[in-house]
């Protein structure tokens, strides 16, 4: 519509401006509305997630604090073990282990002089006598069963 004074619109004319006034009018208040509404479910939405992250964050932090407790008792404690190991005496440790190998040597020559020491013939023959002694006595029990 062209820009006239309202004076010299005629009564259809003004009718019409009037009429376009009030369409664009309710457009403005629909798209206020609109915005409003929308302003309103952003500003939930934005509260949901607010309190989500709070609560999140409530129940997580105790679980974090716990994490970091048990990861610096674990890296005292590799430092304890650190500094104990530090301290030991391999040299030695290998030294007792030399002495513990030597013992268990001399032990096992010890013991391998004594077997050689057995008699096998001797002890064949034991036992073969022991077999004959037994043989009649196994005969002699075996008579009497069922």
């Amino acid at each position: 519509m062209d820009e006239k004074k309202l004076i010299d619109l005629s009564a259809e004319e003004f009718r019409d401006a009037i009429a376009d006034l009030r369409r664009t009018n309710q457009e403005q208040a629909d798209y206020a509305k609109r915005a409003w509404i929308m302003s309103l479910i952003s500003t939930i939405a934005v509260l949901i997630v607010a309190i989500f992250v709070l609560v999140y964050g409530a129940f997580l932090m105790p679980k974090v604090n716990r994490i970091l407790d048990d990861a610096e008792d674990s890296l005292k404690n590799i430092q304890q073990i650190s500094e104990e190991v530090a301290k030991t005496d391999f040299e030695g440790l290998i030294g007792d282990v030399g002495g513990l190998v030597t013992t268990t040597e001399d032990s096992l020559n010890t013991t391998m002089e004594k077997i050689d020491e057995i008699d096998l013939k001797q002890l064949n023959q034991a036992i073969k006598d022991l077999s004959d002694v037994i043989q009649p006595l196994a005969n002699f029990f075996n008579k009497f069963k069922y």
